[in-house]
């Protein structure tokens, strides 16, 4: 069964309209409810915090490693 047509809308009811429909929300709440949720959340970011370690570690590896390369590159030419 379909259903009935709409009345027209005036242009102030439209603008309300749109106005309404293109306010901000405000934020949806992430934060965990339960305590295990906490407890996920304490995990993940001393997970993150060791991931950002061994990610400088790697990087000061693979800067050495082409410091070195470049040093032995040099050394070459200059013989």
């Amino acid at each position: 069964m379909p259903s009935p047509p709409r009345k027209a809308m005036g242009s102030e009811e439209m603008v309300s309209a749109i106005r309404r429909l293109a306010r901000p929300r405000p934020p949806a709440e992430v934060k965990p409810g339960c305590p295990f949720g906490h407890l996920v959340e304490e995990r993940l970011r001393a997970l993150e915090g060791a991931v950002d370690e061994i990610r400088g570690r790697v990087n000061a590896l693979f800067f050495l490693v082409v410091g070195a390369v470049a040093v032995e590159v040099v050394l070459r030419l200059v013989r």
